[in-house]
């Protein structure tokens, strides 16, 4: 613990604290189960983790009866009763059945594991753990510390090797993703691996005793090995394993926030607990060594009264006179007689002086009463008792001194641990409440700002399993929807709704772009304006819904004739217009006359009969730089182009600065519209 002080010495006169840390955190582990029972439920879960949660219950009642058999032992100097030990071993036993019915239940409910293979596993330990105890009944009752070995080897460590096992494997099960925190499965490993620790811990290492290996591998040795009590090593696997399963719980901010408060209680509790026993002992210690000192200014009085009988039997003219003498040594017994008798009082009284003085003063007064005062061999045996009754008190005063000594350096050293476990537990406390509400609500804030400035592609991304999870769900349905609808308002508002193909206002933002970046990448850009030849009669001689469709053949027709990274509108009425990023004039004279002759190959049916009329377009084209490096003026010359197109009989391409290029015949004149 501290450099000069033997911690193993401490670590015993605090294992009531340790104790206190054991059962809270099963106890801690028991209410953050019974918390998350529906979350458990929903996944099927919800019948293992109730033998776990009564495992926990039972367990921690288990190891809150040790820690007060170690305040009665350590303060009162009181042992257990045979009920106590019974009360006790029942609880310890029902855990370690708890915890059985755990592992296999588990392992079953993860599917790996039947229903007939569970039975069959708790039918064979069954009959080897009762075969086991029916032979030691047989020899006689056995002690309850006999009976702790044996269903600490049999029954608990095979059920947390189950457990461990079980959770290991529930690591790996991805199906409660959307119902368990994030992490979870980190956290059920790390309780699998903790758990098999613990049954090493709890279930190997047990008493020591004759069944087995505890002969050998016992709290004892494992004490004498590595100079700590093996309670501290089972308070910290408890405490992880808490710590593991509660982080892997679905539990609501309210109940977390109360599990953090009630550790800070627990630790404040711990301190002041763990005080009050240091200074107890002190306080009883003291108390001791003052009523020592008062029975060593008796026992002072007692040999000064034998210092006389023995100054008188030695002196040889008093001897020489019989009679002088009997009347002296009467008068010196006598004394000595009312100072024995006064301090086998005063320790009969108190009930607390050692046996070895107690022995001593009965056989110096046994002395007494059967040869009296006057038998000088009986005066040298007296002398030498009363010697050795001094000596002892003496070492029982130092003893004492000592005792003190060590109730105060152990105080000052509780002091230090205790300020050095509260600066860890804060820690721990910060840690846990940054991590289960700072931490997410500032996720949660920085998304809310992302959504509220516009970025509604952001995601909120909290694992909680709590409110603050169901909030982040929440706000992301939202941004979804927002984004649906803003979506669907940002293409009405840049798409035509006829045709589907991009409007006029966008045709004109999209050009500036691909002439500015053309400009920047040093690469062409050419424009096609598409106009349908004789449209006017058409859509007056079949009525609007035809005229309609023919637009958004024409479209369609568009469409499939130029790349994904090319711009397609519709210009305004039968007119449309494309832009032909990274391409030439003579590439955009190619994918005009391709796009002239899908729609001239369109077969469009009037509604007067089965007659078929094929529509034609006429195209205009221009290109940047070759032709101009102003936009409204690309735009003009691909339109005077189109002009031109028209002037010498439709269905063609021209080109600025080219000749046009004729195709089909020209539709006759009682037509009306090419068809």
């Amino acid at each position: 613990m501290l450099v000069g002080s033997d911690y193993s010495t401490f670590f015993e006169n605090n294992l009531v604290a340790i104790f206190f840390i054991y059962g809270c955190s099963f106890f801690y582990l028991f209410l953050s189960i019974l918390f998350s029972f529906r979350p458990l439920r929903a996944i099927g879960l919800s019948a293992a983790f109730s033998y776990m949660m009564l495992f926990a219950f039972t367990h921690a009642i288990a190891e809150w009866l040790d820690m007060y058999l170690q305040y009665t032992r350590l303060v009162h100097d009181q042992g257990a009763s045979i009920q106590f030990s019974y009360i006790r071993l029942t609880l310890l036993v029902s855990s370690f059945l708890f915890m059985l019915a755990f592992g296999l239940r588990l392992n079953r409910d993860i599917g790996q594991m039947s229903a007939k293979s569970c039975w069959l596993i708790t039918g064979l330990a069954a009959m080897l753990f009762f075969l086991v105890v029916l032979t030691y009944f047989w020899n006689g009752l056995p002690e309850t510390k006999t009976l702790e070995i044996m269903f600490r080897n049999l029954l608990f460590f095979p059920a947390t090797v189950i457990a461990g096992t079980g959770l290991y494997k529930l690591s790996r099960n991805q199906y409660y993703e959307n119902v368990l925190p994030v992490g979870f499965g980190k956290y059920f490993r790390w309780c699998g691996y903790t758990f098999i620790a613990y049954g090493i811990l709890a279930g190997l290492i047990a008493p020591k005793g004759l069944f087995l290996l505890s002969p050998y591998i016992n709290n004892e040795s494992f004490f004498a090995f590595t100079g700590t009590p093996i309670q501290l090593f089972r308070t910290a696997a408890a405490f992880f394993i808490s710590y593991f399963l509660i982080r892997a719980m679905a539990l609501r901010i309210s109940q977390r926030l109360m599990g953090v408060l009630s550790a800070f209680f627990v630790m404040f509790f711990i301190l002041a607990f763990t005080g009050y026993i240091s200074i107890n002992l002190i306080g009883k210690s003291y108390e001791e060594t003052v009523k020592l000192s008062s029975e060593q200014r008796d026992n002072a009085y007692l040999l000064r009264t034998f210092d006389r009988l023995y100054s008188a039997s030695q002196n040889p003219s008093l001897s020489a006179d019989k009679r002088a003498y009997h009347l002296v040594a009467d008068e010196y017994l006598r004394e000595l007689r009312i100072a024995i008798a006064e301090v086998r009082s005063m320790h009969r009284d108190e009930g607390k002086g050692e046996a070895g003085e107690m022995d001593m003063i009965d056989r110096i007064a046994l002395i007494l009463d059967r040869q009296g005062g006057t038998n000088v061999s009986a005066i040298d045996e007296i002398k030498v008792l009363l010697n050795r009754l001094v000596e002892l008190h003496r070492e029982e005063i130092d003893k004492n001194r000592g005792a003190v000594a060590q109730n105060i350096n152990n105080f000052k050293t509780l002091r230090i641990a205790l300020l050095l476990l509260s600066v860890a537990g804060f820690a721990f406390i910060g840690y846990t409440f940054h991590g289960i509400l700072i931490r997410p609500l500032h996720v949660l804030q920085t998304g809310a700002t992302q959504i509220a400035e516009g970025n509604l592609g952001h995601r909120i991304h909290i694992g909680t399993a709590d409110e603050l999870q169901e909030l982040a769900v929440d706000f992301n349905m939202m941004a979804d929807n927002l984004l649906d609808k803003t979506s669907r308002l940002e293409n009405e508002a840049i798409t035509d709704g006829l045709t589907g193909l991009y409007n006029h206002r966008h045709f004109y933002n999209r050009l500036e772009f691909e002439i500015n970046r053309a400009a920047r990448a040093n690469s062409p850009v050419s424009v096609l304006i598409i106009d349908a030849d004789n449209f006017k009669q058409y859509n007056d001689r079949y009525g609007h819904p035809a005229g309609d469709d023919v637009l958004r053949k024409c479209a369609a027709a568009i469409c499939e004739n130029v790349r994904s990274m090319d711009i397609a509108a519709r210009y305004g009425g039968e007119e449309f217009a494309v832009i032909l990023t990274e391409t030439d004039q003579k590439g955009a004279m190619v994918v005009a006359e391709n796009i002239r002759r899908a729609i001239e190959e369109q077969r469009f049916p009037d509604e007067e009969g089965d007659t078929t009329h094929n529509v034609t377009v006429s195209i205009g084209v221009s290109s940047y730089p070759a032709d101009t490096k102003k936009m409204n003026e690309l735009i003009k010359l691909a339109d005077d182009a189109l002009y031109t197109a028209k002037r010498d009989g439709k269905n063609r391409v021209c080109a600025h600065g080219a000749q046009c290029q004729h195709i089909a015949q020209q539709p006759e004149e009682g037509k009306g519209f090419t068809g």
